[in-house]
């Protein structure tokens, strides 16, 4: 009988510790898994996040980790961030825009209406590629709220509440990627802010800026009829050399080739 007992016991004890433990339920708003991070603090501009946790800068040195060499990859890895329409002349672009570096802040306090609504981005001026390699260099020393790069890619499901919004028969982005690369110039739009959106087909400058920037992102030299690069400034003031060079955007014959 006392072994039957000890047998028993030891059954028991090891019953009890082979009984799994289920954690309690977790109280409260939980985040769902597939959120992007939190943007960082405009007093932190040491570290910026894109989408999806995609670390960007370290100590001012703002690089995108994200790798991607075509379309699908980009949007797979960075969700837009911004939806609405480039106007130059008599033309609209719609476009998503995807963004690579630069805080969230930025982009919705110069792209975005007091009603958090996107805002109308009108080409006034075009800015030579010759001699804008200084541009790499001022982007270079702004810090995370002062500049963001972003890919735009045409928008071809955009709604007729966009089409009205830019008051502008609607063209595919290809139209206006080829105009800016027959005029060797980047396209200018000057917000209200005083900030600018620089314009940016497949080019060497783009290219270079991209290197710095994402340099895992090939997405321009693949496609490039596709997309084009934006880099959205803040109180980072154009040199004289480079306003002396800025064209407007209607210098020329009425209508976009």
């Amino acid at each position: 009988m006392v072994r039957s007992a000890d047998h028993h016991r030891g059954s028991g004890e090891r019953r009890k510790r082979t009984k799994p433990h289920t954690p309690p339920p977790r109280k409260g708003p939980q985040t769902p898994p597939d959120s992007p991070p939190p943007s960082p603090r405009k007093d932190d501009h040491r570290i910026t996040m894109t989408n999806n946790n995609n670390t960007a800068t370290t100590d001012g040195i703002r690089v995108c980790k994200v790798r991607a060499t075509n379309i699908e990859q980009l949007e797979s890895a960075i969700s837009p961030c911004w939806t609405g329409a480039i106007v130059l002349k008599k033309a609209a672009y719609a476009i998503r825009l995807h963004k690579l570096t630069g805080s969230d802040d930025l982009i919705d306090s110069e792209l975005r209406d007091a009603n958090g609504e996107s805002i109308r981005l009108q080409v006034s001026q075009r800015l030579p590629f010759a001699n804008q390699t200084s541009l790499i260099d001022k982007f270079a020393a702004a810090s995370a709220d002062q500049l963001a790069y972003l890919i735009a890619i045409g928008n071809s499901s955009a709604t007729s509440e966009l089409v009205k919004l830019a008051d502008s028969p609607t063209r595919p982005l290809i139209a206006l990627v080829n105009y800016l690369n027959e005029k060797n110039a980047a396209g200018v739009v000057s917000l209200a802010s005083g900030a600018i959106l620089y314009v940016f087909p497949h080019c060497e400058l783009a290219r270079a800026m991209l290197t710095k920037a994402a340099p895992d992102v090939d997405v321009m030299r693949q496609c490039t009829d596709g997309v084009l690069l934006l880099a959205l400034s803040r109180n980072t003031s154009t040199s004289a050399s480079s306003k002396s060079t800025m064209v407007h955007a209607g210098a020329d014959a009425n209508g976009t080739r």
